[in-house]
């Protein structure tokens, strides 16, 4: 083996460089949470991007098992002409898609926070409107 190609294994398989060990460590993270959802950041610039494609196609087919839903947001952090409304919707989407699926709604635990008090009726009003999206976003 090449110094050259034993240096880059031993760079690969060290710490959070090694794709595995990457993924296998969110992966635990993830059970022993509870959480519902994973956001994971991509540099769109340099040799981040390539490197990362391989991490993200594993991570992905790793959260499918668990089953957790993976958000990439692909950015670039040194470009500052790019616009962060557009990461903020794509964000927000992704809590309203992880609410209908836990709560049935894309506002989350209302109804706990409503439950006890007197405004059922507003309560019913934006539980309703839910349905409305959930249903209009499923047809």
């Amino acid at each position: 083996m090449t110094p050259y190609r034993a240096l880059a294994r031993k760079l690969l398989s060290v710490g959070f460089l090694d794709p595995k060990l990457r993924v296998n460590y969110i992966r635990e993270g993830i059970l022993f949470g509870k959480f519902n959802g994973c956001i994971l950041y991509n540099h769109g610039f340099g040799r981040c991007s390539t490197s990362d494609s391989c991490f993200i196609k594993h991570l992905r087919e790793e959260l499918a098992q668990v089953p957790v839903p993976l958000l990439q947001l692909d950015g670039d952090c040194v470009d500052p002409t790019i616009d962060p409304c557009s990461t903020y919707t794509k964000i927000n989407a992704y809590v309203e898609g992880l609410n209908i699926q836990r709560f049935g709604n894309p506002f989350g635990a209302v109804g706990q926070s409503l439950a006890g008090n007197r405004n059922r009726r507003h309560f019913q009003e934006l539980q309703d409107t839910s349905n409305r999206i959930v249903h209009f976003l499923r047809d």
